[in-house]
């Protein structure tokens, strides 16, 4: 069963259209890549399929259930890391972690792992501004990991 589908999904603003009926599926642990030219909808497509905004008309699923919202089952890393400036590289990787209801500790170790894995382990203690912009997406893709989302949605995240 693929993982998501969409289904004669349309989006308006206003009198505009934006995504004009798209149909596909994306299977279970794959990779699929939107491609095209500005403003033709892959940033709202991604939107509708976070749950940020809701279809004109048709309908998204996502492991057979209809996106009504914002779910915990899906990641957006947008083109702007979206990182607490305040707070160090562990500390943003581990926020959701503790909000979850993880103890701080295990939340940290389970970051400090996370980043270590997209190879920032020299970056633990550093704040965004002290890093690269590469950088700071790899601790926001960290921080989508470090939540065991289902899907995890890009847009743009390395431009």
């Amino acid at each position: 069963m693929p993982k998501i589908v969409f289904n004669g999904v349309t989006k308006f603003y206003g009198s505009s259209l934006v995504v004009g009926e798209v149909s596909f599926a994306v299977e279970d642990e794959s990779l699929t890549v939107l491609v095209g030219p500005s403003g033709c909808g892959k940033s709202t497509l991604l939107g509708l399929t976070a749950g940020l905004d809701v279809p004109s008309s048709g309908s998204i699923a996502i492991g057979g259930r209809t996106v009504n919202g914002i779910g915990e089952e899906v990641a957006l890393i947008f083109q702007h890391n979206n990182l607490f400036p305040w707070a160090t590289a562990c500390d943003n990787v581990a926020f959701g972690l503790e909000m979850r209801g993880l103890r701080r500790r295990a939340a940290r170790s389970r970051a400090r792992q996370l980043l270590q894995e997209v190879g920032l382990e020299s970056c633990l203690e550093k704040v965004p501004e002290e890093m690269s912009g590469g950088m700071r997406q790899r601790v926001a893709l960290a921080r989508a990991v470090a939540l065991s989302h289902k899907v995890i949605l890009m847009d743009e995240p390395f431009t």
